[in-house]
């Protein structure tokens, strides 16, 4: 399986737009009524979609500065990538649910990006890709990037405070 998991790929820069960017009071989160496309439940969820999954409208002023953030990991692992395919912030909290469906972001081969922004207080809100008959626990932590390939994957909600995470997919 691809992957790989780095903690210090951000620059100085990066980190303190996340900060003053989304993390601040004033960034606009939009509500959402399901987490999964397919998904038959309804479960609630914050987002800001940067780049619409469907079509290649930018939907967000932070797009340029996400694609500086996605060619910090990149170029560091030597990833190759020729389209963005969906990007959004999505802001998960206690909502009375334990963990998202299992699912996998597009149909076709992909990779796919994530990039912790906040440092959640609950640390079991973990990331769990599935391949192989195995399960493989990415424990939350800000500033975080992780890549893999199109697996099946899904992630637990925190039971307090909040899991703000960029998402990328891409090809």
């Amino acid at each position: 399986m691809f992957f790989i998991k780095d903690d210090n790929f951000l620059s100085d820069f990066s980190k303190r737009y996340i900060h003053q960017s989304f993390l601040n009071v004033g960034f606009p989160y939009y509500l959402g009524d399901e987490l999964i496309i397919g998904s038959k439940e309804k479960i609630p969820f914050l987002a800001h979609v940067i780049k619409r999954r469907d079509d290649d409208l930018i939907n967000s002023d932070c797009y340029q500065d996400c694609i500086n953030m996605i060619v910090e990991f990149t170029e560091k692992h030597k990833i190759k990538y020729k389209e963005i395919l969906r990007m959004a912030i999505n802001f998960t909290y206690p909502n009375g649910y334990k963990k998202c469906p299992v699912h996998q972001d597009h149909s076709f081969p992909h990779k796919q990006l994530l990039i912790y922004l906040n440092d959640p207080q609950d640390k079991t809100a973990r990331t769990v890709i599935l391949s192989n008959n195995k399960r493989h626990e990415i424990e939350p932590k800000q500033y975080r990037g992780i890549c893999f390939d199109n697996k099946p994957h899904f992630h637990y909600f925190p039971k307090v405070g909040e899991r703000i995470v960029l998402v990328v997919t891409f090809k």
